[in-house]
């Protein structure tokens, strides 16, 4: 017989966190987000982001803030405009500062998502 979990057990399960006002949506040749504070103990950051109308691509970057100030990108994926997520994710977020960058190849409309695990 299958164990099931008490409620202080599945509430302490770890699991993808967006940040507050980490949900948006923008329009344009390149989309910019906000900068999120990564919280004390996380490790794995990701950005999540969709566009729509197959006549174009989109590349979908993460970026962190080095200690001089500048912005330096951690991993970029490209996906097609095809309504599906293309997610850039790095397991070992040690920077304090990060945000997302989509850039599709035509204006279009980029609904995203900055989010956290733990």
């Amino acid at each position: 017989m299958a164990k099931t979990l008490s409620g202080e057990a599945t509430a302490n399960r770890s699991s993808w966190h967006t940040f507050p006002g980490g949900h948006r949506t923008g329009t344009g040749l390149v989309v910019r987000a906000k900068t999120y504070k990564r919280p004390k103990g996380v490790r794995m950051m990701q950005v999540k982001a969709r566009c729509w109308g197959n006549d174009s691509r989109m590349r979908v970057s993460i970026l962190y803030r080095t200690y001089t100030w500048k912005w330096k990108v951690a991993r970029t994926v490209t996906q097609r405009c095809n309504g599906r997520y293309g997610t850039a994710r790095i397991s070992n977020a040690g920077h304090t500062w990060y945000s997302g960058r989509f850039a599709p190849t035509k204006r279009k409309a980029v609904e995203y998502w900055v989010q956290y695990y733990k």
